[in-house]
């Protein structure tokens, strides 16, 4: 159980829906960076609030997983959530991989206007999110003093 001086993991990142090819199958799944990790943080027994942008199509998704994440921080947008198609060869070697952004390419303005809770943030800043747009907003709102200040004494 959580003391009250602790607060939630707010993960900033992707929603993807993943198709993986293999010669002889295809699998579609629910992933991800923002995604991945906050079930990682939220199956590690931490309140977790994902920030995000996604398509309508991730409704129920979100949805299902709302016992584990509080997903009320993902933007639900008219862009289908972001898709990356992976596709491998026998050998198991990428022969490559396809991206179509969607929603995701709205995460940064998103950022930019949302309201940004009190937490530990964990920022995967993969394409299209940019670290230029959401570590200033981060530290400007002071949500990052504790990371530099963590980071001075280590280093120390």
């Amino acid at each position: 159980m959580l003391r009250n001086d602790e607060r939630k993991v707010l993960v900033v990142g992707n929603v993807s829906y993943d198709s993986v090819v293999y010669p002889q199958s295809t699998g579609h799944f629910w992933g991800g960076g923002g995604l991945n990790v906050a079930l990682a943080s939220a199956n590690a027994g931490l309140p977790t609030m994902l920030l995000s942008a996604a398509g309508r199509d991730a409704e129920s998704m979100l949805t299902s997983i709302g016992s584990y994440i509080d997903a009320r921080g993902v933007s639900i947008v008219e862009e289908d959530t972001c898709r990356f198609r992976i596709e491998y060869d026998e050998a198991g070697e990428v022969l490559g991989i396809n991206a179509n952004y969607g929603a995701a390419n709205r995460l940064n303005a998103i950022l930019q206007e949302a309201a940004l809770p009190d937490g530990h943030y964990h920022v995967c800043c993969r394409k299209p999110l940019s670290p230029q747009y959401v570590l200033p907003r981060l530290i400007v709102s002071s949500k990052c003093y504790r990371v530099f200040d963590e980071l001075m004494i280590y280093l120390n």
